[in-house]
């Protein structure tokens, strides 16, 4: 008996068996033949059973659901891909027409189990159930299923569910679980918690007429829209209108709309779709549609709803515009557009012209480097020119008539020079390098100096040539060499264009006005109106075969650059019809020096007399050959050459190969070759070669041990400061500029070679008397330095030898000789011979240790031979200098 236990529920079965399920003892199978009940499976809590069409045995428990199938005395559980915990709250299980197993939860919803695919597939309420509780489950004739839950009937017939709740009948929304029956007849019995519940489902009909969708209502910012109102939406009722326009301010607004259906309306379902911004519809309790920030554009708004049995209305259509702001207007992007086009445009056109203005850059810096070349090239031939120049007025002194024209050959030849470097400088003027070396001087004079310069051309071509100045002193600071440029090439330009028997003037004049001014006037062809803004840009020449000469267009333009750099001007002054006079141009300075830098200003040469007048500086005295101090050497000093130009080598070797031993070399790589071979005591060498240039070879010279003592002097063409300062931080121990003097060029050697012997003197008295202790200062002193520590390190070993020295310090014994002889003075023997000495007089100065002992210290085995050389050493025996 089973009275003790809480039955849940009972099942008769097709072969007449009586099953009981228990909430807590499991599950029993009543025996006929012991008339009691028999466990079957123990699992605790049993919610529903069930037999299918095959005589299979469906138990829901609380742990899942469990099959036994006819014939079978085992179950088996039924397994889900789907989280296991939706099997354990079935309360009803139902199989349908189509042999699908359906189950129901308590709150997960209806469940479909397929046994040929053996899948499971859940409905809840978003697919339409009106509960997530199931409550019982029957089918009808027509295979729907008819679900009672807690909160309604529904019907499942053909993928859609339909509810029925009080408002279609029923007593009540409430269900209680498994209570319902299907009568032979087809009429259906449900029990709820309000009564019973019982129908025929064929009797019950469905409201198929299909509803319709209108507009019933506008809102903008929740405020309903007028038809004529200031908002200008609505001219007539919103159902009659198919196009809305709204601006880009009107951007948050509803639309209300209905369905007319009139059969229990409150059954009514609503939705809408907004084309173009929306894609899938949107399902809503209330018929209204609100937007807010529309994207400028089209749309079509689209409404529909259902009857009170779920019957679809055809779409209702509204086209919404949303219009844009001004400034996203087709006419605002043509703006856009066009702005745009102008903008690519400009670009482009200064893309292009500067491209232009790069070519115009290209073609004057081509301009530019002709010059510089031309004048580099011009500067060798007037180095051969000024070397024997030099040469034979040292001859001809005892000549005085031919002493004075070779006096102003060289003065022409040096004014040549000068020219030259103004051809150099105008690049650097171009650049706005130009350093100004600005002194006090008298004007008057300088000009007049000048101005005499050009006396012999105006005789010769009978020009009527003056000078005016209405004062003899006119104190200005200007650079004289630059300024020198700006005179002479205004006289020059005169002297071009003026025909013979014109006239040419020059006249120097103080405004008062703290200025002074000095005006070049001639009475040429002048210059032509069109030409005369042109005529101070660069490479600008006035076409006329009249002219003496042509120039090259930088003259005017230089001379203007010079004058601003003087914080003055240089400028072409108006012609006038009356004046004999047809071009002048005026050059005007300030006076004072408040308006130049300090650094541009330099001590000036003065004149003890009167210190503001202009001095010339004073010429480079000539030295006759006896002249020149003579080294007193030992032996003949060696000087290398290193020059490709072979007439420029053989002049400087004419020059100097009556005091020096010469060596030759054509470029910089050979001249490096020889340098390691021959150890010269002096190299001179130019900078422009091929192979290797004067830079890389001074550098390399001054980082090898072997030549880093060795004086090196460059010569070159290229003038000016940047060039010289390139040269001097390569290790160059002089810098000279081409044409140069031959006197100045055996100076320079001379005192190189004795500087050298300076610091010979000064090697030998540190290693004489303090060897161990000599500061660091050059690669030289720390060659030796080195040296002296290698000499300490072996100063017992017997074997040590000159040949051992210089493989210790990775030279050959020739090289590390010269280099010894030419720091020290010294035979590498003797250096070492010095060191050994040193040593001993500090040993012997501690007076720990007998003279003999002192002796074999320093590698000494004859303390007779170690006596004496002490003796020659210091002066004094060793033993006498132990007693000082």
């Amino acid at each position: 008996m089973l009275s003790s236990r809480r039955i849940t529920c009972l099942l008769s079965d097709s072969q007449d068996r009586l099953w009981a399920g228990t909430r807590a003892d499991g599950l029993f199978l009543y025996r006929a033949d012991r008339d009691a009940f028999v466990a079957v499976n123990k699992t605790s809590h049993i919610r529903h059973l069930f037999e299918d069409r095959k005589g299979n045995i469906w138990v829901a428990t609380h742990l899942g659901i469990y099959i036994l199938a006819k014939h079978t005395v085992q179950f088996r559980q039924l397994l889900a891909k789907e989280p296991a915990s939706l099997l354990k709250e079935v309360n009803v299980i139902r199989e349908d027409l189509k042999g699908n197993i359906w189950l129901g939860t308590y709150n997960a919803g209806l469940i479909r189990y397929d046994p040929v695919r053996k899948s499971l597939k859940m409905y809840t309420t978003a697919n339409g159930l009106p509960s997530n509780v199931i409550a019982g489950i029957l089918e009808d004739a027509g295979g729907a299923l008819w679900i009672s839950t807690d909160n309604g009937l529904a019907k499942y017939a053909a993928g859609v569910f339909k509810t029925y709740t009080v408002k279609d009948g029923l007593p009540g929304n409430v269900f209680n679980y498994n209570s319902l029956l299907k009568h032979s007849s087809g009429e259906m019995f449900f029990g709820g918690y309000n009564g019973l519940l019982s129908f025929f489902p064929g009797q019950i009909k469905d409201n198929t007429r299909i509803p319709k969708a209108v507009f019933i209502n506008l809102r903008l910012f929740n405020q309903p829209v007028r038809i004529g109102d200031e908002t200008g939406l609505l001219k007539q009722n919103i159902n009659g209108v198919k196009e809305l326009s709204f601006s880009h301010e009107q951007n948050i607004f509803s639309v209300d709309f209905a369905v007319l259906n009139y059969v229990k309306p409150e059954k009514n379902k609503y939705a809408y779709k907004l084309e173009g911004f929306e894609k899938e519809w949107n399902y809503v309790q209330r018929p209204s549609a609100t937007f807010t920030n529309l994207p400028p554009g089209t749309y079509t708004l689209l409404t529909r709803g259902t009857n009170n049995d779920g019957v679809w209305s055809a779409p209702a259509r509204l086209i919404i515009h949303v219009k844009p702001p001004f400034w996203a207007t087709w006419w605002a992007y043509l703006c856009y557009v066009l702005l745009f086009s102008g903008l690519l445009f400009f670009i482009l056109r200064f893309i292009w012209m500067r491209a232009l203005l790069k070519r115009e850059q290209e073609v004057h810096q081509m301009k530019l480097d002709f010059f510089t070349n031309v004048s580099h090239e011009i500067r060798m031939p007037l180095t051969l020119i000024m070397g024997p120049l030099e040469v034979l007025i040292n001859e001809s002194q005892e000549f005085p008539v031919l002493n004075r024209k070779l006096l102003a050959l060289k003065k022409n030849a040096g004014r040549l020079t000068r020219l030259v470097t103004e051809l150099m400088d105008f690049r650097k003027a171009e650049a706005g390098k130009m350093a100004l070396q600005v002194s006090p001087g008298n004007l008057v004079n300088f000009c007049r100096e000048i101005f005499l310069s050009f006396r012999y051309l105006a005789v010769k071509h009978q020009i009527d040539y003056q000078f005016e100045s209405g004062e003899r002193r006119i104190a200005v600071y200007f650079d004289k060499f630059q300024l020198e440029k700006v005179i002479f090439n205004l006289l020059s330009n005169a002297f071009k264009f003026t025909p013979d028997r014109g006239t040419i003037k020059l006249t120097v004049s103080s405004t008062g006005a703290g200025s002074v001014q000095v005006t070049v006037s001639d009475s040429g062809i002048g210059i032509a109106r069109e030409n005369r803004p042109h005529i101070f840009t660069n490479f600008y020449q006035v076409k006329d075969p009249a002219s003496r000469n042509s120039g090259t267009g930088i003259g005017l333009a230089l001379s203007k650059k010079i004058a601003q750099f003087h914080h003055g001007d240089l400028t072409l002054l108006p012609q006038r019809d009356n004046d004999m006079l047809h071009t002048s141009f005026r050059l005007e300075l300030k006076l004072g020096a408040g308006h130049f830098r300090p650094e541009e200003l330099i001590t000036p040469y003065l004149n003890t007399d009167n210190p503001v007048l202009y001095q010339d500086y004073p010429d480079v005295e000539t030295f006759t050959e006896s002249q020149v101090p003579a080294l007193a050497e030992e032996e003949e000093v060696n000087i290398l050459i290193v020059e490709d130009n072979a007439e420029i080598r053989a002049f400087i070797r004419q020059s100097l190969q009556q005091r020096y031993r010469i060596l030759e070399a054509a470029n910089g790589k050979a001249g490096l070759e020889l340098a390691f071979e021959r150890i010269p005591d002096l190299i001179l060498s130019d900078v422009m070669m091929p192979e290797m240039d004067g830079l890389e070879l001074c550098h390399l010279l001054k980082t090898d041990e072997r030549t880093s003592h060795i004086p090196v002097i460059l010569l070159t063409a290229r003038s000016g400061n940047i060039h010289e300062v390139n040269g001097l931080k390569t290790g160059a121990d002089a810098y000279m500029t081409k044409p140069f003097g031959v006197n100045i060029l055996q100076l320079t050697i001379n005192n190189l070679l004795r500087l050298q012997a300076g610091m010979r003197k000064k090697f030998s008295q540190q290693i004489t008397l303090q060897p161990s202790n000599i500061l660091i200062e050059s690669s030289d002193e720390e060659f030796l330095n080195k040296l002296m520590r290698l000499i300490e390190l072996n100063f017992i070993n017997a074997d040590f030898s000159v040949n051992t020295l210089a493989a210790e310090i990775g030279m050959s014994t020739p090289v590390l000789y010269k280099k010894i002889k030419a720091l020290t003075g010294m035979t590498v023997n003797n250096f070492i011979k010095s060191v050994r000495l040193k040593r001993a007089a500090q040993l012997l100065k501690q007076n720990q240790s007998t003279v003999y002992e002192v002796a074999y210290m320093v590698g000494f085995n004859d303390s007779k031979y170690f006596s004496k050389e002490f003796t020659k050493q210091f002066g004094l025996t060793p033993s006498e200098y132990l007693s000082t």
